[in-house]
């Protein structure tokens, strides 16, 4: 439901507001909260003489400040960018796995940078204990050993 610019046409200001107000009300964690038809017609009246999207952050972070959720939050494209641009450039080795005859899986996880030599023994299958003892051993079709 588009709401209609002066010229008669829609408008992709107020385009923009309806589609992030409809995702919220969707979406947000407490969108319950709220009265969407009232939240619609106050952001549509505050936008109305809009030219540019980025005239419409101020009424976003408006809305999220009444969702009162820390969850649901607004990044303006620069700041989107920014963090896909920081998340590519550190991107990690992640555990792959497949499925074995359709039963049993098979997961490859790569290790992380600062793994102690006590992480890596106990990711190997065989564990110590706060105390240096060994833990039992947890594989099926073993005995439990101390």
């Amino acid at each position: 439901m588009s709401v209609a610019a002066p010229s008669g046409g829609t408008s992709p200001v107020r385009d923009y507001m309806e589609a992030v107000l409809d995702l919220l009300e969707e979406h947000a964690l407490n969108r319950d909260r709220m009265d969407w038809a009232r939240v619609q017609r106050a952001a549509e009246a505050q936008i109305a003489d809009a030219t540019a999207t980025e005239q419409t952050y101020g009424v976003i972070d408006a809305v999220l400040d009444l969702l009162g959720d820390p969850h649901t939050f607004f990044l303006r494209p620069q700041d989107a960018e920014k963090m896909c641009d920081q998340q590519a450039t550190r991107a990690e080795p992640v555990p792959t796995g497949r499925l074995i005859d359709g039963g049993f899986a098979h997961l490859a996880v790569p290790e992380a940078e600062g793994v102690t030599e006590a992480e890596r023994r106990c990711s190997a299958g065989r564990g110590y204990g706060p105390s240096g003892r060994p833990l039992p051993d947890w594989r099926p079709g073993t005995s439990p050993s101390t």
